[in-house]
């Protein structure tokens, strides 16, 4: 297996500038003692090389850099580390250029991946671990810090070392991931059947309230008709006896409200053929307090006169503000 190039890190990023600066600076210094030799001093040695131990510039550098004194001449340095870095990136973005034709090659430059790894990223990193808040296989190696790039890679390798434990691993994780698509289904089916089924018991109450409330309505008006044609004055009468204008039917005064009394009497499921203003007319002929307690009170049992006098009176107060409400309708 080829060696694996991970990247460079901070401190050896430094040593490699520190070995370049010491490279350089023994260059410079060989530079000046040969052209120290040059001058009149390179005629007083026997050699012709003007060289002493006084004078020996590369023992010198050696003592400086064990004491620790010496630093790197910082012009000539960093001129020549600007110009390493600017020639190199230059012929690696040619070379990239060459090779991609058309694409950028910066951007492919900071999308960089192993070219070893470039045919398995699909199936090598499915089911990997999160790298960079992302999937293995989703991560972008461009934005990765040194350890998840190298945890990356890691995780790259021990994928191909063991495929037939990687596919295990694959298939088990997809055969979890259709399970949770499957129940996931399984509970909106069941949630869309009782949406269904609440719909249709819905369904069903409003019509057999539509139903009972058309009977009622029904038997509302054949007592009224019934009442108004009766003379007797026996006693025939009691609360539950008279009809009143709510659905269903009353048990105490209590009962009796607007807001009861609107929804009855102004009901679309019955008289479509009166206007409003005209159903709480007639409601107020039969249940106005005086032609009622004329009519009527002397026929109601004595022990519910009291009762059916106040369910009399909050009908009659009902009426009157849903009028007043109603004036144009």
């Amino acid at each position: 297996m080829p060696k694996l190039n991970l990247k460079e890190t901070k401190s050896e990023k430094e040593e490699k500038e520190w070995r370049r600066a010491r490279r350089e600076a023994r260059k410079s210094v060989r530079h000046k003692r040969y052209s120290d030799d040059e001058g009149p001093s390179a005629h007083t040695s026997s050699k012709g090389f003007g060289r002493s131990k006084k004078s020996n510039g590369y023992q010198d550098l050696h003592s400086d850099l064990d004491e620790g004194h010496w630093s790197p001449p910082s012009t000539s340095y960093k001129q020549q580390t600007v110009d390493d870095d600017e020639e190199f990136r230059q012929k690696l973005f040619d070379a990239m250029e060459q090779d991609h034709g058309q694409d950028s090659a910066q951007a492919r430059f900071n999308e960089y991946v192993p070219s070893r790894w470039r045919d398995h990223i699909g199936d090598s990193f499915s089911g990997g671990p999160q790298i960079g808040g992302l999937d293995a296989k989703d991560a972008r190696p461009e934005l990765m810090d040194d350890d998840e790039y190298a945890e990356w890679i890691r995780y790259g390798m021990w994928a191909r070392k063991h495929k037939a434990e990687h596919d295990e691993k694959l298939r088990k994780e997809a055969e979890r991931k259709e399970r949770k698509e499957k129940e996931a289904r399984l509970r909106e089916e069941t949630k869309k059947l009782e949406r269904e089924e609440a719909e249709r018991r819905k369904k069903r109450r409003e019509e057999k309230q539509t139903k009972l409330l058309l009977q009622y309505w029904k038997e509302y008006e054949d007592r009224w008709a019934t009442l108004r044609q009766s003379t007797t004055t026996d006693g025939d009468l009691d609360f539950r006896t008279i009809p009143w204008p709510v659905f269903p039917s009353p048990d105490a005064p209590s009962a009796i409200t607007k807001s009861s009394v609107s929804e009855f009497l102004l009901s679309s499921l019955h008289s479509s053929g009166k206007s409003k203003k005209q159903r709480l007319r007639e409601g107020l002929l039969l249940f106005h307090p005086d032609r009622f307690e004329g009519r009527f009170l002397a026929r109601v049992k004595a022990q519910d006169q009291l009762v059916v006098k106040e369910a009399v009176g909050r009908t009659a107060r009902a009426l009157n503000e849903l009028v007043e409400e109603h004036q144009d309708s």
